[in-house]
């Protein structure tokens, strides 16, 4: 049975020879490693990731970002992000399309490559490797400068290069690729629908265009009680009348928005109501707009309430109408 192990945070002394694995007694025990692949040790016993050994993929975009991701369990990738534009890197190199095979390079300025059916279209980007003979291609990513028909060049200078000889690996094709897929069609943005005839959007000035009741006025609510037009929430039900029927019933508000307005008052059956000019009420069998009850009573905050369905609500008592009048 093993004896209980602690947590260890200084690397000072190195790596520990096989030797010294089991010397738990002496100090270097306490401030070594048995084992430590791709770190450097710190001077202060702390141990960081060393930095890469060789060259995966030159970033010729100052503006690309270089960023970790991880998709599953041992797969992780490593993305160069630009703009408009991604390329994924993983096990130490770039991840690539199909590969093909070089069937010819020329010891030229620039390097001429021959691959049938190559696809690849001027500014494409191509990696080398398994090369014989000229082995400087091999590792490198190269930018593919002149297309003709299945030969292209790559910018770099092959005259001091090694005799291409062969290519051990990829493919040759015999015909040409299917063409990559079409973007998809994005459609014509569909123009929103009108806003909904209630609460009444008028002149927009002080002058009160807007059809609202005053902020402290009292709602009635579907469970009886009352609440002021203030603290009247969407979601809610109040208990109303429907604006056509006059039946009653629970309905839900669909908008309460506030604003400040010029607003009338006017007392009927003797609870005060205020509210911007235009709000109707229903008084003796008709909708009447609050301007010709009363009179002019300042500025005030105004609910525009909306009542889905009933397009009523009642207000100290009183009727009120959400749906902006069609004739004056």
């Amino acid at each position: 049975m093993s004896g209980p192990r602690a947590g260890q945070f200084n690397f000072s002394k190195g790596i520990l020879s096989k030797e010294l694995w089991g010397r738990h007694d002496i100090a270097p025990y306490s401030a070594g490693v048995r084992e430590a692949k791709n770190v450097l040790i710190l001077k202060y016993g702390g141990l960081t990731k060393r930095p890469g050994s060789r060259l995966v993929y030159e970033v010729r975009d100052g503006a690309k970002r270089i960023i970790p991701f991880e998709g599953a369990y041992e797969a992780s990738y490593a993305m160069l992000l630009g703009q408009g534009n991604m390329r994924l890197a993983a096990l130490g190199g770039m991840v690539l399309e199909q590969a093909l095979t070089v069937e010819a390079a020329t010891n030229a300025n620039p390097v001429v490559i021959t691959a049938s059916f190559h696809g690849l279209s001027d500014g494409d980007e191509v990696f080398f490797r398994d090369v014989a003979g000229m082995i400087e291609l091999n590792g490198r990513v190269l930018t593919v400068t002149v297309i003709d028909d299945d030969h292209f060049s790559v910018a770099v200078d092959g005259r001091q290069f090694g005799v291409f000889t062969g290519d051990a690996g990829g493919i040759i094709r015999t015909e040409a690729p299917e063409p990559p897929a079409p973007p998809p069609v994005v459609p014509d943005p569909v123009a929103p629908p009108p806003d909904p005839d209630v609460g009444g959007v008028g002149d927009g000035g002080l002058g009160g265009g807007l059809y609202c009741v005053a902020a402290d006025t009292m709602i009635l609510m579907a469970d009886g009680t009352e609440k002021s037009a203030r603290r009247v929430v969407v979601g809610e039900l109040v208990r109303t009348r429907h604006a056509v029927t006059l039946e009653w019933g629970d309905y839900r508000v669909v908008a309460a928005a506030r604003v400040k307005r010029a607003v009338w008052s006017a007392e009927i059956d003797g609870r005060v109501i205020r509210a911007s000019k235009g709000h109707r009420l229903w008084i003796d069998g008709a909708w009447r707009k609050i301007e010709t009850l009363g009179a002019r009573d300042g500025v005030d905050e105004v609910v525009r309430i909306s009542i889905a369905g009933a397009q009523t609500y009642v207000s100290n008592g009183v009727l009120s109408h959400n749906l902006k009048p069609e004739a004056p």
